[in-house]
């Protein structure tokens, strides 16, 4: 697959008969918890290459962005989204929105992923609980992505977040209220 995404930079059309098998692997990987983050990573590499593959790929990163119960798997949603975003600008637009929305309050998403971080196994009869988090602020990383991606998209692309500049303002510099924007 990288090897695939490594040629398609130096040339797209090189990898066009192997593009809807690279977006179906994506897709498998997609339904394993293990895989679904390469996965959502080649297809952002992928929907950058060309238009229609964007097209394509971009209803399995929105799904992702908006209902995985993983919050690492809606950060690289974002990244993805970001990928594509900047060579193909005019296709992301509905999801600045979304992205502008984890800037915000937390309330609509925050406590299903932390509730889906602790796991349960059951294991020689004992039910043994483990955070897949390792220490990390999901909330945080989610918020960093989306801000980044952003910020990225309006350094080249003002007119697409000019609705969200006040937002992206406070809350890159930390002074804001969720409340302010969203309630």
């Amino acid at each position: 697959m990288k090897i695939a995404l490594m040629i398609g930079k130096k040339s797209p059309t090189l990898i066009e008969s192997v593009s809807l098998k690279i977006i179906a692997k994506c897709t498998e990987w997609l339904s394993t918890p293990y895989e679904s983050e390469n996965g959502l990573m080649t297809l952002g590499e992928l929907g950058a290459l060309n238009a229609d593959w964007a097209i394509h790929v971009l209803p399995l990163i929105m799904d992702r962005l908006q209902r995985s119960e993983a919050w690492n798997e809606r950060r690289l949603a974002t990244f993805a989204i970001g990928q594509i975003g900047k060579t193909h600008p005019e296709l992301i637009r509905d999801a600045t929105p979304i992205l502008a929305r984890y800037l915000g309050d937390s309330a609509w998403w925050l406590h299903t992923l932390k509730d889906n971080s602790q796991k349960t196994f059951k294991a020689a009869g004992l039910n043994i609980s483990i955070s897949i988090n390792d220490g990390v602020d999901p909330e945080v990383w989610l918020r960093d992505a989306a801000l980044g991606v952003l910020g990225d998209i309006g350094a080249e692309h003002p007119d697409m977040v000019k609705d969200f500049v006040s937002m992206i303002v406070l809350c890159g510099s930390g002074n804001f209220s969720a409340y302010d924007f969203f309630c």
